[in-house]
């Protein structure tokens, strides 16, 4: 399979995990030495997992503060072992109701197919308001 449909492949079985929640199918798409942040300002890290970390634990953070109803690809560009994908999710937290947003995501893949990096930009607005719902059980 050529390289650009296997990561566009990675990427939409990382989103159907994600929508999941199943953190341990999630875990299994980082290299070793990955990086994951979400682009905001230095403030969101008081409210949720921002990075920069390795993304085993932030994503297992983020995964049990916000739930994905759904999520579609709007579109994507790739170009060697980067791809920039723009995706549209229905999220919450906590017992609120749904909201859609949008996400830009910057992808970065190994020799393996692995991610490498990932760089989320967000709403951080809606991100804030959402997390300031959200009670851990």
């Amino acid at each position: 399979m050529p390289r650009r449909e296997m990561i566009m492949l990675t990427v939409e079985k990382i989103y159907e995990a994600r929508v999941r929640g199943d953190k341990q199918a999630l875990s299994l798409f980082w290299a070793p030495n990955a990086t994951f942040r979400i682009v905001a300002s230095s403030g969101l890290g008081e409210v949720m997992a921002a990075g920069p970390s390795h993304p085993v634990e932030a994503v297992s953070e983020l995964v049990d503060q916000f739930r994905f109803h759904a999520a579609r690809i709007v579109d994507a560009v790739i170009d060697g072992n980067k791809a920039a994908v723009h995706m549209e999710i229905e999220v919450s937290a906590g017992d609120g109701p749904p909201e859609t947003t949008e996400l830009l995501d910057l992808w970065e893949f190994d020799e393996e197919d692995r991610v490498q990096s990932l760089q989320q930009f967000i709403d951080t607005a809606l991100a804030t308001r959402l997390a300031a719902g959200y009670s851990p059980a």
